[in-house]
């Protein structure tokens, strides 16, 4: 993948996750959220803790290399390498990440390798 395929990535990506925060905004206009609380949420999945093995995994369904995926990760390449190699755990947020996308591979695909 190109720096320039890269970069269109992530100016996509971003215009998704923008329209999607947009989304979000008019569905909450004009309720009440003083009162939610644990007690009202009852179906968060926990945290996925993923194993080296597991992240090699994720990223090669995405057929990317370590430097693409990276990238596309939003981290340093030497920081996927130690997930790989087992030398560093991804953080709760990393791992949550690469859980959506072991989950629904497909789509990250699209959105990779358009």
């Amino acid at each position: 993948m190109k720096r320039k395929q890269i970069r269109e990535l992530k100016i996509d990506l971003g215009k998704e996750l923008v329209q999607g925060m947009r989304e979000v905004a008019e569905g909450l206009a004009g309720k009440d959220f003083s009162k939610v609380t644990t007690r009202t949420v009852k179906s968060i999945a926990p945290i996925p803790v993923l194993k080296s093995r597991q992240v090699r995994a994720i990223r090669q369904q995405l057929a990317m290399s370590q430097v693409v995926f990276a990238d596309a990760v939003g981290v340093s390449p030497q920081l996927v390498r130690a997930w790989e190699q087992g030398q560093r755990k991804p953080s709760r947020l990393a791992c949550r990440f690469l859980d959506g996308i072991r989950r629904d591979p497909s789509y990250w695909r699209r959105i990779v390798h358009a």
